[in-house]
């Protein structure tokens, strides 16, 4: 599977679910996806998916590891399409990460900080332990790719932007390698 196949099944699940709610309330629909998208982090649980054209089973074989990585390249595409886009972003946050006053926003934007400083796995984990640690800014995280995916429907600019800047690109590789290569330790511990 490619790496550009990942967000493609994201999608299609996403859609079958907020197709099939979306005429009883849209905003439903979203929120459904927003929680299923925890759901899955946090729990391992795909039922907030609708089975409607294989969209829970799809997104159970991708499995949890690589949802959360398409969560966390969100964050640095969401930063891209701003500046591609010279859009002005937020640029300080009044509330700090474990403060579950914090925005969407605020979360994308503090998380991005720590994903760019030094622009390496480490970062990646540490985003990764923060998301798990503080269900809040996994919610605000998933509230983030849900709104600008489906919402605002920008996800071709979210899926092409971040490659015209190569900062952006080889953040986006980085995070790509950290998720095979956790799930190749896995692979490997499952043998033993």
């Amino acid at each position: 599977m490619s790496k550009d196949d990942a967000i493609k099944i994201i999608d299609a699940a996403c859609y079958e679910t907020i197709n099939k709610y979306y005429p009883i309330e849209k905003e439903i629909a979203y929120e459904r996806v927003i929680v299923g998208l925890q759901d899955i982090i946090q729990m391992n649980h795909y039922l907030k998916f609708t089975r409607q054209n294989g969209g829970r089973q799809t997104l159970f074989n991708l499995g949890k590891d690589v949802i959360l990585g398409e969560l966390i390249k969100h964050i640095v595409k969401k930063k891209a399409v701003e500046r591609v886009n010279t859009q002005a972003g937020l640029l300080k946050s009044e509330h700090e990460l474990d403060d579950k006053n914090i925005t969407v926003d605020e979360t994308i934007l503090s998380l991005s900080k720590i994903i760019f400083s030094n622009h390496g796995n480490n970062n990646i984990d540490y985003v990764e332990t923060y998301l798990f640690d503080h269900p809040h800014l996994l919610k605000n995280v998933a509230d983030s790719f849900v709104t600008y995916r489906y919402r605002l429907e920008k996800a071709k600019s979210l899926d092409e932007d971040y490659k015209k800047i190569d900062y952006y690109s080889g953040m986006i590789q980085s995070i790509d390698d950290y998720i095979a290569n956790k799930n190749k330790e896995q692979a490997v511990e499952r043998v033993r």
